[in-house]
């Protein structure tokens, strides 16, 4: 006879750990965003994965954004929960002003 317990719990495990994922990612992608306004304070990357330090928190931002922005720029950025930057304005001259993360 068939032997589909455990093999068949496995791919429910599965399965439901898939749609929970999908789930997760897709309510990231929602409002409320985290605006900051300030200074970039650090970058770092590792494993593939660029980040800037805005404040407390170190938020996932692209190659190339990584690579264009320099230490100390006034920049905007808006942010998922799961820390993953939106898009990222950059202040120039008397545009850029003071701000503290709101």
């Amino acid at each position: 006879m068939a032997q589909s317990g455990i093999s068949g719990n496995f791919g429910l495990h599965s399965l439901c750990r898939s749609v929970s994922r999908w789930f997760s990612e897709q309510t990231d992608l929602l409002p409320p965003y985290h605006i900051y306004e300030g200074h970039d304070w650090g970058k770092r990357s590792g494993a593939g994965k660029f980040f800037l330090q805005l404040g407390s928190d170190s938020v996932e931002v692209d190659e190339v954004t990584h690579r264009l922005l320099s230490l100390g720029e006034t920049i905007k950025v808006r942010y998922t929960r799961r820390l993953r930057a939106i898009n990222v304005d950059r202040f120039i001259g008397d545009e850029a002003g003071i701000w503290s993360n709101e």
